[in-house]
């Protein structure tokens, strides 16, 4: 939990290990302190949630093999108009 909470609160940790909240929202400092202790409340409520683990998913050989078929056709596409700007003349496909 305490990873997980100096992970939450980042740079309000100083080199000694102490978390700095600064809560300047009222004009009271009574308003302020109480402000504070519900903040770090709430940092300890989310530190005590579990992160939920990731499933490790794989892409099918079929979408593999779709991604790398539309890629071989870009290239084509772009190489055709490299060529056609390089050229500057008009070609004809005949199928």
């Amino acid at each position: 939990m305490r990873a997980r909470l100096e992970k939450l609160t980042g740079r309000r940790v100083n080199s000694e290990g102490a978390l700095l909240i600064e809560v300047n929202r009222f004009h009271s400092q009574e308003r302020n302190r109480a402000d504070a202790w519900a903040r770090f409340e709430a940092l300890l409520t989310r530190a005590l949630v579990n992160p939920k683990r990731r499933d490790a998913t794989r892409v099918s050989g079929g979408e593999r093999r779709k991604r790398v078929d539309d890629k071989i056709k870009r290239g084509g596409y772009q190489t055709h108009a490299a060529n056609h700007r390089r050229r500057r003349a008009i070609i004809i496909f005949i199928s």
